[in-house]
Parts: C-alpha cells; structure tokens; sequence
C-alpha cells in the first residue's frame, strides 16, 4: 500500500499549523513524543525534498542543543516505533529486536483504545450537559 492509499483510508486531522495529516501518522507521533519528549516526527514535503531523500524523519531536540535527525522512513507505520525501540535497546539480538516490533505494535493499539475511550468520555459528557432528551451521534440515537 502506498502512502496516498493510507492516506486515503485512515481519517485525517488538522495539525497545529493548520496542515491535514493522516490519523495514523499524528498517532504514531504522539506515541514517538510519549516515549520521549525530546523526539519529534517529522514529515518533508516532497517540494523540501533532495533526490533520494525519504519524506519521513524522527528528530531529536535536546534542551540547550542543536536538533538532529535520529532515523529517517519512507514510510510512517509502526517500523518507525520499532527502529527507536531497537535503537534504545542494549542487545541487537533476534529476541530484542522482536520485543522491539511487539512493544510498537502494542503501543499504537494501546494509543487507538485510549482516543477511542476519549472520544467516548467526550461524547458523554456532551450528552450529560445537553437539554435535548436525544442525541445523535454517527447515526446512532442517545436518549
């Protein structure tokens, strides 16, 4: 699957700076910022972009320091997760690297589930504050 079908399967959401970015990569990045402050995913825009250059970049910002690019992706998926877990492991055996790629693939089901469970908390709390004696949400009637 190429990145413009992810991109086209996966919602989006607006970022900061008012750019639309797929759910998927602003997950990842936030699991990336969860697992260390300093470290921060980074997308090139193709027009930003050398010959050869991959459009995807984690960089890290240490306090008082210069940024620099940690690893660098073609594309945004839980590869990314992994190379930083293996990278902060001590060992490069097989074992490591396999806790490695199990602990990304957890960490972005545990990331779905708990913005599953915020939007839930959202919609409840929307639900407790209305004077409506129904609500709809995604098709489907609260009363």
């Amino acid at each position: 699957m190429n990145l413009a079908e992810m991109f086209a399967l996966d919602s989006t959401v607006v970022t900061d700076d008012g750019r639309w970015v797929s759910e998927h990569h602003e997950r990842i990045a936030r699991i990336i910022k969860d697992y260390e402050p300093t470290l921060e995913l980074a997308y090139i825009p193709p027009d930003k972009r050398e010959p050869g250059d991959v459009p995807f970049a984690v960089i890290h910002r240490p306090v008082d320091k210069p940024a620099y690019i940690v690893l660098t992706a073609d594309v945004c998926d839980e590869r990314i997760l992994e190379q930083l877990f293996i990278a902060d492991n001590k060992q490069g055996d097989a074992l490591s690297r396999l806790d490695a790629h199990n602990a990304s693939l957890e960490a972005i089901k545990m990331k779905e589930q708990l913005d599953r469970e915020e939007e839930q908390q959202e919609i409840t709390e929307s639900i407790i504050k209305s004077p409506l004696n129904t609500y709809k949400h995604d098709g489907v009637t609260y009363q």
